[in-house]
């Protein structure tokens, strides 16, 4: 009787807790508790963005590429990872729209001038710009759309 068996290295995936190379793990640590986040993910690529949501435990995540039209706010927490053909104006308007009064955005942007317009654009659309963290060559940043009053 022959036997032949073979080896095979199977890659061991990162654990949750440890930050990943692209800046993906800090964005959603930004995101805070997510349990019961009604969450919108707005970005090229997603799939790393939904996996990370699901593992921190949030119950809802919808995807949309940049320029789609999402809900009219139906959404708590909105993440937008961007980094090539960024245009803020209409991420923000985007986001704008889809955020209930009182939301949250997490967002990964270009850094340097591009960021600090972005932030600008948020601030003169009734966000408050809460933290930032510089993560070269991208910025992170976390904003609550204020509630109306």
């Amino acid at each position: 009787m022959l036997q032949a068996s073979a080896a095979l290295s199977v890659p061991i995936p990162p654990r949750p807790d440890t930050p990943d190379s692209d800046g993906l793990d800090p964005l959603l640590r930004l995101a805070g508790e997510t349990r019961t986040a009604r969450a919108l993910v707005i970005a090229t690529q997603s799939l790393d963005l939904i996996c990370g949501l699901l593992r921190r435990g949030c119950p809802t995540a919808t995807v949309i590429r940049p320029g789609s039209k999402p809900d009219a706010h139906d959404y708590s927490l909105v993440v937008a990872s961007q980094a090539a053909g960024f245009q803020p104006e209409a991420l923000v308007r985007q986001i704008r729209g889809a955020l209930v009064p009182g939301g949250r955005l997490i967002a990964r942007v270009p850094a340097g001038a591009t960021a600090r317009s972005f932030m600008r654009r948020l601030r003169l659309n009734g966000f408050a710009v809460t933290r930032t963290v510089q993560l070269s060559p991208f910025t992170l940043l976390c904003a609550d759309l204020r509630s109306v009053s």
